[in-house]
């Protein structure tokens, strides 16, 4: 007779995964026929990026749609719900498209499109070491074409957008105080900038609280 230990030893293997089975009640026939083809398509595009584990409608004799059974395996069940109500490719590549757009001058920055000389010259005149500021500025340049690129392609977007977001935020009141330069001409240029920053930290943080990040490229199935 099997002990406790070895129960739980055998159960090792089958508790990998995190799945979730989802019900689905079906509408009439008439209402769903011509929405069939889309749903397949989606079904089928969950499982090319893995969110999909099994799919399918309880067999009946004669009855093309009808009720049936999803087994999702997401990282929690709070997605499971989110991954089961179809995301339209409109919906999709708004979202990429937007993190595109958000991680843009970032990239620039990274790649030093965008100069980084009044970057160097606000650090020295904030005290920062002249011995640091090449070091500071690579740094934070390999931070950007990371967090960018995590944007982009959809490789732990929240996390890209969390660092990027931490990086701009001591940035944004280092270059930009524009509170100090009130009565003087560099006023609405760095009210602008700030601002502009400010734009930017609210896609940052949008990006953060949307759990549901759809990735640019199919992400390849795992082998369990």
């Amino acid at each position: 007779m099997a002990n406790d230990g070895q129960i739980a030893e055998l159960l090792k293997p089958m508790l990998k995964k995190r799945l979730f089975v989802a019900l689905r009640k079906a509408s009439p026939a008439e209402q769903m026929l011509p929405h069939v083809a889309e749903h397949l398509r989606y079904m089928n595009r969950l499982e090319t990026e893995g969110f999909l584990f099994a799919s399918g409608p309880f067999v009946q004799e004669g009855v093309q749609v009808g009720d049936g059974l999803t087994i999702l395996q997401t990282a929690g069940r709070d997605l499971a719900p989110a991954t089961t109500s179809a995301m339209n490719s409109f919906q999709r590549y708004a979202m990429i498209a937007a993190r595109v757009l958000v991680a843009m001058i970032f990239m620039l920055c990274a790649l030093n499109i965008i100069g980084q000389t009044v970057a160097e010259h606000e650090m020295a005149a904030h005290g920062v070491p002249a011995s640091l500021i090449p070091a500071l500025i690579m740094a934070a340049r390999a931070l950007q074409l990371i967090g960018s690129m995590g944007l982009i392609l959809g490789i732990y977007p929240r996390i890209s957008a969390v660092a990027l977001l931490l990086f701009l935020i001591p940035a944004t009141l280092m270059a930009h105080e524009f509170w100090l330069a009130v009565g003087t001409p560099l006023y609405p240029v760095q009210l602008i900038n700030f601002s502009k920053n400010v734009g930017m930290a609210g896609g940052l943080i949008f990006i953060i609280a949307t759990r549901s990040q759809p990735a640019l490229l199919p992400r390849p199935r795992h082998a369990d």
